[in-house]
């Protein structure tokens, strides 16, 4: 099964690193020669520099030109520029281009945000002769061309007629989005009006602790706390391994937050700082003066990135494997991701003393500034 994932490069390639993560796959080491990590460049191959090129191969990563092909779909399917943002339409895209450039080879697709526990070996052969997803498109497997074929006729449908493939399957929207506007949107309404059958990841879910964000983690009404544990370098959830973490957008802030405050907290001066509770930090859903300065913060961390990129400062080899300095390096994706997957950081977040959500993690043990990680049997 081909690991596979998409990507475009809107601005710099500095720019393109720190927010998307792909060296930090180098560092990681789950790709191997036999099961290599392959990337389809969707817009902006021109800028990869065989520099870069080179270090990502070095690490079992392989990009792939697909510039023209994407190209190609676009102008078949101009209909989703008029309903989408540029990146929803490339999120669009990439599964007819799939299609295409892999020619009914069976696939794991995954987000560059996304990293399994596991060796992509292993990750292959768990998900061997498995058409599934877990609700979001970061994370699709497909041994089933007939799944494929289906999803990308709803693109097309979509692309030609908006209104009536809503009709059609009685897409009622959520509470951020009334319309379809996203790969995502379209897989929820098709999947609950029946159309590509069920997830089919039951069984994974059964043995693995498994959230596509992790902002909220499956915990149901009057259930226990989630115990957080760790065991030989994996992640547990009630003594299940965490399939994969998903630093997707939300979740992201939320580690570079934490992170942020707890580099703060360490270097300051006087009596240990009290645990603090961060709020979610979607700020849609709380529009909090917490959230309102986090975002100030970001922006101008952003801003000052952007200009020691241009001036020459900030370089992709500086980049590549860069750590944090001061707190609000955590704010740069990629270094927040470095921390917590690389380095294990971060993990007295799941707990009751530090989680946005009350009661949904157990309270870290007396004394302790992470989860224990317990001898093994």
């Amino acid at each position: 099964m081909r690991l596979v994932s998409t990507a475009w490069i809107p601005a710099t390639l500095e720019e393109f690193e720190l927010e998307t993560c792909l060296g930090v796959h180098v560092e990681h080491g789950r790709a191997s020669a036999a099961h290599p990590l392959t990337v389809l460049v969707m817009e902006g191959f021109a800028k990869i520099t065989p520099r870069y090129a080179e270090h990502l191969a070095a690490g079992h990563v392989r990009l792939v030109d697909a510039g023209a092909a994407t190209e190609a779909l676009a102008a078949r399917l101009p209909g989703l520029a008029g309903i989408a943002s540029r990146y929803d339409v490339l999120c669009f895209l990439r599964w007819p281009l799939i299609r295409e450039m892999l020619a009914g080879e069976p696939f794991l697709h995954l987000d560059l945000d996304l990293f399994f526990q596991r060796p992509f070996a292993e990750v292959a052969a768990l998900f061997a002769g498995r058409t599934c997803h877990f609700g979001s498109p970061c994370l699709v497997a497909v041994s089933d061309p007939a799944w494929l074929d289906a999803y990308c006729e709803a693109i097309e449908a979509v692309a030609r007629d908006r209104d009536a493939l809503e009709a059609a399957i009685g897409y009622q929207g959520h509470r951020r989005r009334a319309r379809i506007a996203s790969d995502q949107d379209l897989l929820r309404g098709l999947e609950q009006a029946g159309r590509l059958g069920a997830p089919g990841a039951a069984a994974l879910r059964r043995d693995h602790a498994v959230f596509v964000n992790p902002l909220n983690p499956p915990h149901p009404p009057g259930a226990p706390p989630i115990v957080v544990a760790r065991r030989d370098g994996l992640d547990l959830f009630d003594g299940r391994p965490v399939l994969f973490w998903h630093l997707q957008n939300s979740f992201a802030d939320y580690v570079g937050r934490f992170l942020c405050f707890d580099l703060w907290r360490r270097r300051r001066r006087g009596p240990p700082h009290p645990p603090v509770r961060l709020g979610n930090p979607v700020a849609a859903l709380r529009p909090s003066a917490e959230n309102v300065a986090f975002t100030l913060l970001d922006q101008q961390a952003r801003q000052q990135r952007r200009q020691a990129i241009a001036q020459g400062a900030l370089t992709l080899d500086r980049i590549l494997g860069m750590t944090a300095r001061e707190p609000t390096d955590f704010l740069a994706r990629s270094i927040a991701t470095r921390h917590f997957v690389l380095r294990g950081e971060g993990r007295a977040l799941f707990s009751a003393e530090h989680w946005w959500q009350p009661g949904v993690f157990a309270p870290l043990p007396e004394g302790a500034t992470a989860p224990p990680e317990p001898q093994s049997p």
